[in-house]
């Protein structure tokens, strides 16, 4: 015996399809059009905000000038050399000053004779050290 749902199923399965409303089709691909169109100005949107967001953090980066070096007010280096009766701990004194004098004419560019000169004082500075005082051997 057939159950009554079996029954109802097969009737309704025989029964025609219904007209579809007009215009349906034509809607239904407008809609899908729609969102298409929506989906990609979203996606559009966001890319540009993001690219933005990038430019806007890196470009002041960019455009910064690095910060000049400070200029430090030394004695001349010639003065350091001249003074011959010095000793030991105020000629180290001495070394170091010009030392960071050479440096800074470094950094500022310096000519050529600048150079030479600051490289003359300190070879001088550095000959009034006692041979012994510049290498200590130790036991290891």
């Amino acid at each position: 015996m057939a159950m009554p749902t079996d029954d109802l199923r097969d009737r309704l399965a025989a029964l025609p399809e219904p007209p579809l409303p007009p215009g349906l089709l034509e809607r239904t691909v407008r809609a899908r059009q729609r969102q298409r169109a929506m989906r990609r100005a979203a996606v559009a949107g966001a890319g540009t905000t993001v690219l933005v967001a990038i430019v806007a953090v890196s470009l002041p980066m960019r455009l910064q000038a690095p910060a000049p070096a400070p200029v430090v007010d030394a004695p001349p280096p010639i003065a350091a050399a001249t003074s011959t009766a010095t000793t030991r701990p105020e000629r180290d004194a001495q070394l170091r000053i010009l030392d960071r004098e050479i440096q800074a004419a470094y950094r500022r560019g310096s000519g050529e004779a600048e150079l030479a000169q600051l490289w003359k004082a300190r070879a001088e500075l550095e000959g009034g050290r006692e041979a012994a005082a510049s290498v200590r051997p130790f036991r290891i």
